[in-house]
């Protein structure tokens, strides 16, 4: 049994990679967002195990986006979530954390991210590739 994937990310050659990665490891069906109205049309339409998402895309904000199809469908509460993006968060401000604060699977990663740092946050939450 594989698991779904969506990637929400604009740049064609991070999304590429991002889905070699996963595919490399996991068995896993990947579909692929490059704007915010793409990512609803997915999330509307199927239920995701992990959710890989970009804040910056070019008809608005991942973050705003995932927050505001939660408030829609709850399964997204309970999705594992990975955001990651080339704009520093180290410094963690109030409005940031007030946006992730709600989501209990969420991590925050800046890009570029490592194949292993990849790895890493996803664990064991999707079934592995024999070896």
């Amino acid at each position: 049994m594989s698991a779904s994937v969506l990637i929400i990310e604009d740049e064609d050659n991070i999304a590429s990679t991002l889905r070699q990665l996963l595919n490399l490891r996991f068995i896993v069906e990947v579909d692929v967002a490059r704007s915010v109205k793409e990512a609803e049309v997915f999330l509307e339409a199927q239920k995701y195990d992990l959710v890989i998402f970009d804040n910056f895309l070019p008809d608005g904000i991942g973050l705003e986006m995932i927050n505001r199809m939660a408030d829609q469908l709850q399964w997204i509460y309970d999705c594992k979530l990975i955001f990651l993006s080339g704009v520093l968060y180290v410094d963690k401000t109030q409005e940031f954390l007030k946006g992730v604060k709600k989501f209990s699977h969420l991590h925050v990663r800046n890009k570029p991210v490592s194949a292993e740092a990849l790895y890493e946050l996803v664990g064991n939450s999707l079934p592995h590739k024999p070896a």
